[in-house]
């Protein structure tokens, strides 16, 4: 698992990576209080992940409540994206997914609920559509709502390059099936793997 910060620069800074065989709440206690322990003037403020609360009571529990949680948008589209899948309607699908783009834009917490009531509205009567929009009511209006562009502003609303490392860093230890503490090594003596853009960091 990468961890790091993102610069108002929009450049992500990986600051450490751990191996772990499970992702629960105590996994991520140990990487934020690792974070903590090495750092004590790094007080971070908005938290940026996918849907998984394991992650969020893992930083809760190390740094407190007085942070914004957002959910990344990309993580977001992916599980929207394959819920819609039950509906075999393809213009539907589409124009659902629009829907939700457009929504993701909102500058406002008021403003995603004032246009998410008029899309549940809007699709609610469609009986093909009955099931996404009560899952997606729950889920990412009432329970999720952190993933609209202004949730946090000045901070990203997707961890894209993380990701994108992270997915480099498993292709990497899968391709040379490396047992881990070879692999922490071949990391360490290839950081352009982690840092793609030396010196500058990856943009978001």
């Amino acid at each position: 698992m990468v961890f790091g910060t993102s610069d108002k620069d929009r450049h992500f800074h990986p600051l450490g990576i751990c191996v772990s065989s499970n992702e629960a709440k105590e996994d991520f206690e140990f990487i934020f209080r690792t974070l903590k322990e090495t750092s004590a003037q790094l007080v971070p403020k908005v938290l940026v992940a996918d849907g998984a609360e394991a992650i969020t009571n893992g930083f809760r529990n190390i740094f407190g409540n007085d942070f914004v949680r957002v959910y990344c948008y990309f993580h977001v589209k992916k599980q929207v994206k394959d819920k819609l899948r039950k509906i075999k309607d393809e213009p539907k699908k589409s124009e659902i997914m629009e829907d939700i783009s457009a929504r993701q834009l909102a500058n406002t917490y008021r403003e995603l609920k004032s246009a998410s009531s008029l899309f549940v509205k809007k699709w609610a009567a469609n009986n093909n559509a009955k099931a996404f929009i009560t899952y997606f009511q729950k889920e990412y209006i009432e329970n999720r709502s952190g993933w609209y562009e202004c949730h946090a502003p000045g901070f990203p609303s997707t961890n894209n390059c993380l990701v994108s490392i992270n997915s480099l860093l498993k292709k990497e230890g899968r391709k040379n099936a490396f047992p881990w503490e070879i692999f922490l090594v071949y990391i360490s003596n290839h950081p352009e793997l982690v840092d793609r853009q030396r010196p500058r960091f990856a943009k978001f």
